[in-house]
């Protein structure tokens, strides 16, 4: 189902994943206007705080864009969009993950009645109706390349820290637990990023008792939940 007029966003942060990295953060944009969503479709309940009220596709001009949104509302009250391909990771204690999705006007792309134009956001982490961006909280996150993920209560992510004026980056394994508020972190390698691609560092996930964590080029690491010796 898809938004027939102006979306009603509310946007605190604007930044981007999954498209080309730009030099700098999008500008913030002021959409005001309530959306239209079409009569027929149904609201269902996505956790036990948010609502969906209306999904569908969206895309831009950029490399590896594109996906589908859903627009979700606590309390009655609209309150971001997101990207589905992550969706909205439980944490637990009413912390959820996501990432947001921004209107993107400006590469001259029009909406349709079919697909939205939106670019990839912000990730964020929001605990009873608060949020705070990734970025600001986890210690050298990358927005674009960090890939963060929730594994039993935790946010894994890859820590990305320059090395050197050549481009090099020191790449670890790194767990953010919200209850301590504490970070953990391991080294894994160095490598220069000569890449768009945003999926270069995969989604940490689960296998057996071991987080994986996984790169291009079939680098893998398999780590104990603690980052302990496997």
């Amino acid at each position: 189902m898809k938004v027939l007029a102006c979306l009603f966003f509310v946007i605190g942060f604007a930044g981007c994943s999954h498209q080309q990295k730009p030099a700098a953060e999008p500008k913030k944009m002021d959409f005001t206007k309530k959306s239209v969503v079409a009569p027929n479709f149904h609201k269902f309940r996505l956790n036990n705080d948010y609502t969906v009220i209306d999904t569908g596709e969206y895309t831009n001009d950029g490399p590896m864009t594109g996906g589908s949104y859903a627009i979700i509302q606590r309390n009655g009250t609209i309150t971001d969009t997101i990207d589905l391909s992550l969706g909205m990771k439980d944490l637990g204690n009413g912390t959820y993950l996501y990432q947001t999705l921004n209107p993107d006007s400006d590469n001259g792309i029009q909406h349709s009645t079919k697909t939205l134009v939106l670019a990839q956001g912000d990730y964020m982490m929001v605990k009873n109706g608060l949020k705070s961006r990734l970025k600001d909280i986890l210690p050298d996150f990358d927005g674009y390349f960090s890939s963060p993920n929730a594994i039993n209560g935790n946010i894994y992510y890859w820590q990305l820290k320059q090395v050197d004026t050549l481009g090099a980056e020191k790449v670890s394994a790194a767990y953010y637990d919200p209850l301590t508020k504490l970070t953990k972190n391991r080294y894994l390698t160095n490598t220069v990023l000569e890449t768009d691609d945003s999926y270069y560092f995969s989604l940490p996930y689960l296998e057996k008792d071991s987080v994986v964590y996984e790169m291009e080029r079939n680098k893998k690491w398999k780590l104990s939940g603690r980052f302990n010796t496997n």
